[in-house]
């Protein structure tokens, strides 16, 4: 396949993931014969989006039958996080339709679902149907596909503002009405906020973002019980989401149930091991139960030894900024066991300095304060504080 790099889109190619097989011919064929479609095949997802984001196709269709469940569900909530995709059209067909693949299409965006013989018969019908539903799609819609995915920044109430106006003009429209129904949540608008998200699951019970809604909802009104199987029903229905799965371990901390919790932490670690949220969720579980060699090594697994100092000394910063210095203490100890060069240890020790300082344990504030100097006799801070603590040792003694 030859691939080159370009940012245009190309409408009238088609990506298709499926095994290799003689079922590949007809369906192309029929692409090109009956759309004009230029065609490509991909057997496996181990370079599925560098593909993507290279060939730059204008559909793509994923022959849901030939995969497995989780690897189906982990692609498409891949896609959904990559704001840098969202032009893709995405159909997916099998045999028969699932209630997996009605709500993990709710869950990820995926344009449209159809069976194989609808693929056979009508493709090219099917892929302009799910293209005018796209381009009739509302601003908020859209908006709201760059929101769910990764690396955007946005004003909330830009958002808010965006979702009001597109309420009063699509008021049945699904994915309107539940990005209305947070903005009623985090308005405090709890009944309100309730009513809809009832609505739309009652219109359809595989609508995943109805029901975090509606867990979300449960958990400000302190039914974690019933917030959990809620949560946990949208699990089952569209697995392999970090997200979900992150807040199902926060809402079983919650509600005192540590071991469900722990899972929760460790399923969305292995779906997103990359992802800051999903490291700094389980890692944080190990350290309040007592396991700070377990949230180290889970560091050492994705950092360099630096980049994992770094990345403890600066999440030290944050509960020191948040007034728990206990909390920050453990994290720079950590920093520390895992640097075996001196390049970072001044500082670490010196916010360690800061940190006992917070908590007036003045003989540890001068400790590390001393190791600071051992490490670099220049840190003028060091000294400075080092001389604060014995003139205040002095005046007390006096």
């Amino acid at each position: 396949m030859n691939l080159k790099k370009n940012k245009e889109v190309y409408s009238n190619r088609v990506l298709v993931i499926t095994k290799e097989g003689l079922h590949r011919e007809p369906l192309k064929n029929n692409l090109a014969q009956k759309g004009g479609f230029k065609v490509d095949f991909i057997s496996n997802y181990r370079n599925a989006v560098t593909i993507i984001n290279e060939f730059r196709p204008g559909v793509c269709l994923h022959d849901w039958d030939a995969f497995d469940t989780d690897q189906n569900c982990m692609f498409h909530q891949m896609i959904a996080k990559m704001d840098s995709l969202s032009f893709l059209c995405r159909i997916v067909y099998a045999k028969m339709i699932t209630n997996t693949m009605f709500a993990v299409s709710f869950d990820t965006g995926i344009d449209r679902v159809i069976t194989l013989t609808n693929l056979q018969l009508n493709i090219v019908e099917e892929i302009n149907m799910a293209r005018a539903s796209i381009s009739n799609i509302s601003n908020l819609q859209k908006l709201t596909r760059s929101i769910h995915s990764e690396g955007g920044s946005y004003d909330q109430s830009e958002i808010d503002k965006s979702i009001i106006e597109a309420f009063e003009s699509y008021p049945y429209d699904n994915i309107v009405k539940v990005e209305f129904g947070n903005l009623c949540l985090r308005n405090n608008k709890i009944k309100k906020a309730e009513t809809i998200a009832e609505e739309l699951l009652n219109k359809d019970e595989f609508n995943v973002r109805a029901m975090n809604l509606l867990s979300r909802i449960y958990m400000k009104q302190n039914r974690l019980e019933e917030a959990i199987e809620v949560l946990e029903n949208a699990n089952l229905l569209s697995p392999k989401n970090s997200k979900r799965l992150i807040s199902l371990g926060h809402l079983c901390l919650k509600n005192n149930k540590k071991t469900k919790a722990r899972k929760y932490f460790q399923e969305a670690y292995d779906i997103a091991p990359e992802d800051d949220e999903t490291k700094e969720s389980l890692v944080q579980f190990e350290m309040d139960h007592g396991n700070p060699n377990d949230a180290l090594d889970l560091f050492k697994k994705t950092m360099s030894e630096e980049e994992v100092a770094g990345f403890l000394n600066n999440y030290g910063i944050q509960f020191v900024r948040l007034q728990k210095y206990e909390e920050a203490l453990k994290f720079y100890d950590l920093a520390i066991g895992s640097l075996k060069t001196n390049k970072y240890v001044p500082h670490i020790y010196f916010n360690m300095s800061l940190a006992h300082r917070r908590l007036k344990n003045y003989d540890e504030c001068l400790k590390c304060s001393k190791k600071v100097l051992h490490h670099n006799p220049e840190f003028t801070k060091a000294t400075k504080q080092i001389a604060e603590i014995e003139k205040l040792f002095k005046l007390k003694a006096d």
